[in-house]
């Protein structure tokens, strides 16, 4: 990470490839490779890597969060709230999870879902006023 701060990217990245070499289990540079690859545009490589991250060590919430957020990107909302509710079984009130995959559910109209999903997380977080505003959306939809 300290070569990343330092704006040595191709280095950070080389680091990171290295250790999925030799401790293929680890999953973090997985999701570090994730992040790299998103924040440089390279979607398709971000997909690969949160994906890979996910599925190495579904202990990894920003993992799922990531990879998530990223198919919802890219369109693939459904996709998204299925790999955001594998978090979820493991992570039942994680609040960013939630949030992925309630705008999933609105991208896909699943408005019933949608309602169940703005009510947990209205539970979680009962003073945030985007999701009273998001739930009354739904209610009258």
């Amino acid at each position: 990470m300290l070569e990343y701060n330092k704006g040595n990217i191709q280095l950070t990245e080389e680091l990171y490839l290295k250790i999925t070499q030799q401790e293929p289990e680890y999953s973090y540079p997985y999701f570090m490779l994730g992040l790299l690859y998103n924040e440089s545009g390279n979607s398709e490589k971000s997909l690969k890597y949160l994906s890979l991250a996910c599925d190495n060590q579904p202990a990894l919430p920003r993992a799922f969060y990531n990879y998530g957020l990223k198919l919802q990107e890219k369109g693939l909302h459904k996709e998204s709230i299925g790999v955001i509710d594998r978090a979820l079984k493991t992570f039942p009130n994680d609040e960013g999870l939630l949030y992925i995959k309630l705008l999933g559910q609105i991208n896909t109209k699943q408005n019933k879902g949608a309602r169940s999903t703005c009510v947990l997380l209205l539970k979680i977080s009962p003073d945030n006023v985007s999701y009273k505003e998001i739930l009354e959306g739904l209610v009258l939809n």
